[in-house]
């Protein structure tokens, strides 16, 4: 049957990452080691640190600017520039956080899991609080749906925060705190349904699929809005959790019928079902049903972005998400507001004619010309995409 289309884009990702020059391991940071999984590595270098660095001389290299900003965040959190760079200094929190994400270009190793268990042995703390969007490092586990780091941080006396009862599911526990549950907020601004819904821990482990289901119908019958929506980066909601690491199609579409849904979120839900930043595995091809069947129309111009979905997705060549939304019902020849078709897009950034034969098979126009008056081949030519240019140069 050969290897699903996700695993052949998975392996695409990480061919590329090997493309570039190759770390040795002796020169790869503490963060590196985790993030790679050399456990043997970083124990090693962890038992046995090099000297302190002259602290002076790496100071005399930061930027002023940076220096300052640094200087100034450092002394919030009760610490010192010379201390942070200490080659000795060791972040298990940070440790934990590199070795726990899912990165789709890198593989995964059973040192993965032992550097999370040695991060938890050493001490670390699951209530505090890393990612890109911060929060609880156990609810991070959740969100990269690693039950195991889950249960052995529960088996910790960590201490079950509303963030963290929400992230595995504790019906009783959000029940218990009633009625506070709607005005919660954490640092970025989200509400508890967005840790439910950004929970990975039900789409691998059918112990904790309906706690999810069910807690996030507690939520939204105490009232908790699944339309609310802070920027942190990206504009963060419950559905674009569920759509970017919780995978739940029944959560989704709850989220979708009891709220109303921008053409934004929509949009931004459903091109991280399909490219996540951070997420492995297949896609969550069930979710997406559930948004479009919710309303979404395929053809609707993303208003950030002035082009549709296939626009994007054809554009970064992400050839899972083009054949999907073609399936869909995607217009293969939508324009968006220079009047280019997802084919034109497709040629202005693919080094393969892959996605350019897709589109064209479904009914793609490669004589349409946008408001430049470019073919799709004038583009192609003009963006040195030889294959892209070979392809469409060679239809009838």
């Amino acid at each position: 049957m050969g290897r699903p289309q996700w695993a052949r884009s998975r392996r695409a990702g990480a061919l590329a990452a090997v493309g570039k020059k190759k770390k040795k391991i002796e020169d790869m940071s503490l963060r590196d080691l985790a993030k790679f999984g050399h456990y043997e590595a970083l124990v090693d270098r962890l038992d046995n640190p090099p000297p302190a660095a002259n602290a002076a001389e790496q100071v005399g290299a930061i930027d002023p600017d940076l220096l300052s900003r640094m200087q100034g965040a450092l002394e919030k959190m009760g610490s010192t520039l010379e201390a942070w760079l200490d080659p000795r200094r060791v972040d298990y929190l940070e440790l934990f956080e590199a070795a726990v994400s899912d990165f789709r270009s890198v593989r995964r190793r059973p040192g993965h899991q032992q550097i999370l268990e040695l991060c938890i042995e050493r001490g670390m703390d699951g209530g505090s609080s890393v990612g890109w969007i911060p929060g609880p490092a156990l609810c991070f586990a959740a969100g990269h749906a690693n039950v195991a780091a889950v249960e052995k941080l529960l088996a910790t006396d960590v201490v079950k925060s509303p963030w963290i009862l929400a992230s595995i599911g504790d019906v009783d526990g959000l029940r218990a705190l009633g009625a506070g549950v709607v005005s919660m907020r954490d640092a970025s601004g989200q509400t508890l349904l967005s840790y439910v819904a950004g929970s990975g821990l039900g789409r691998v482990d059918a112990r904790y699929r309906q706690p999810l289901v069910d807690s996030c119908a507690l939520l939204l019958d105490a009232g908790v809005d699944p339309d609310h929506e802070v920027v942190h980066r990206l504009p963060l909601s419950a559905m674009f959790s569920c759509g970017a690491s919780g995978g739940l199609v029944e959560i989704m579409e709850m989220l979708v019928s009891r709220g109303d849904p921008t053409t934004e979120r929509c949009c931004l839900s459903l091109e991280f079902c399909f490219e996540p930043h951070q997420r492995s595995g297949p896609p969550f091809a069930d979710c997406a049903a559930a948004i479009v069947a919710g309303g979404f129309d395929l053809s609707s111009i993303r208003p950030s972005q002035g082009r549709t979905l296939l626009h994007g997705s054809s554009n970064r060549g992400t050839a899972v998400a083009v054949t999907w939304l073609l399936a869909s019902g995607a217009d293969p020849n939508a324009l968006d507001v220079e009047g280019c078709t997802p084919l034109h897009r497709a040629a202005e950034r693919n080094m393969s004619a892959r996605v350019s034969r897709m589109l064209v098979e479904a009914g793609a126009d490669a004589s349409r010309r946008n408001h430049a008056g470019q073919t799709a081949a004038d583009v192609a030519r003009k963006r040195k995409k030889a294959k892209v240019l070979a392809y469409l140069s060679a239809l009838p």
